[in-house]
């Protein structure tokens, strides 16, 4: 038995090099419209104060790891990939 590589099979490149990751605070308010909650229903759900919230949707803060599981779940982020994005 001997494999054959033919046309269907290619190499991708997976890694271009060092890249930053970012939090995507965009996310937040676009599946926060998309439900349908307003911050106050947010925070409130997730436990934290209102301003906390209003600094990670406009990007000036980011939630840490504790803050961030509740966001996923209540906001219905299926993937944590979704809320990262990566810059050369």
């Amino acid at each position: 038995n001997s494999i054959v590589f033919g046309p269907a099979y290619c190499w991708y490149q997976l890694y271009a090099g060092p890249k930053t990751m970012e939090f995507d605070y965009e996310i937040l308010k676009e599946s926060r419209i998309r439900l349908k909650y307003t911050q106050k229903e947010v925070a409130d759900a997730i436990g934290a104060t209102v301003r906390t919230y209003q600094k990670w949707e406009s990007g000036d803060t980011t939630p840490d790891g504790h803050y961030l599981l509740r966001l996923l779940n209540w906001l219905d982020i299926r993937d944590v990939q979704d809320v990262v994005r990566y810059t050369e």
